[in-house]
């Protein structure tokens, strides 16, 4: 229980990034409105939590958010969910002594989809 309340406090005092589309390094279209982003890596230091916030931009739905550690260390998402439609929070933990570096990704969709049917 102590540690708990201990992760808690640490994700209240963690320190934010945040991510919008240009900040993108790479944009991939997935086909039917969705679309990945892939931001740059950011650095956690040891025994510290970050707060990622991920923006899917105008007319964007933020559908899922995920990330992924540089190294074969520990690390853990401690909340992940949507903060509003256009956006995605991440909380990574790194309960190692060194720091580590994570990639955030963020799925998002185009709020209309324009389909055109062919004539048979």
């Amino acid at each position: 229980m102590a540690q708990l309340l201990r992760n808690t406090a640490k994700a209240r005092n963690a320190r934010s990034v945040q991510f919008r589309p240009v900040n993108a390094r790479v944009t991939q279209d997935l086909g039917t409105g969705f679309r990945r982003l892939v931001f740059p890596p950011v650095t956690i230091p040891g025994h510290s939590i970050r707060q990622i916030v991920m923006h899917a931009g105008t007319g964007r739905v933020a559908i899922s958010g995920g990330w992924s550690v540089n190294l074969l260390v520990s690390a853990y998402a401690t909340d992940s969910y949507p903060q509003s439609e256009e956006s995605w929070v991440l909380y990574i933990d790194n309960p190692n002594s060194s720091s580590i570096i994570v990639t955030p990704y963020l799925i998002s969709k185009s709020r209309t989809l324009t389909i055109t049917r062919k004539n048979s």
